[in-house]
């Protein structure tokens, strides 16, 4: 189990740096930045992610240019959901905000209550990370 917190805690920290990078850049860039959540239709790696980050709202858009890449390796063998709109998040090139509200959910293993949530907020444009459950992940339970 402490090995699977670990790697929960630890994709957790990378998939929050990229979000954090995408604010600054996008703003740095002068561009809106879409960060994409790719699942992999291969039957031997269902369980297996990428994350991209482009310039595009449309991935598949020829003009799409990907700026970062977080390889699915690091979001192996943990439970990864999310409920953005087409599995994507949009910053604003002007103030780095996220334009869409969701939450991203990490969890160690499928059959435990405790998880890890990245939420990000179009109103105040904050992207946090916090725990739910019993278990200290060590970001601090998620606000109410």
């Amino acid at each position: 189990m402490a090995s699977k917190k670990l790697k929960a805690t630890a994709a957790a920290n990378e998939l929050y740096a990229l979000l954090i990078q995408t604010k600054a850049e996008s703003i740095a860039q002068n561009m809106p930045l879409w960060v994409h959540f790719l699942k992999s239709s291969e039957q031997s790696e269902a369980d297996l992610w990428s994350i991209q980050v482009t310039n595009r709202a449309d991935i598949n858009d020829s003009n799409a240019t990907v700026l970062r890449h977080m390889k699915g390796e690091v979001l192996k063998g943990i439970e990864l959901s999310l409920n953005h709109s087409n599995a994507r998040i949009k910053f604003d090139n002007l103030s780095g905000m996220a334009l869409t509200n969701g939450t991203i959910k990490i969890q160690p293993l499928s059959d435990i209550a405790s998880y890890i949530n990245i939420r990000t907020h179009s109103v105040s444009g904050r992207v946090i990370v916090c725990d739910v459950g019993d278990i200290n992940f060590g970001f601090g339970a998620c606000p109410k």
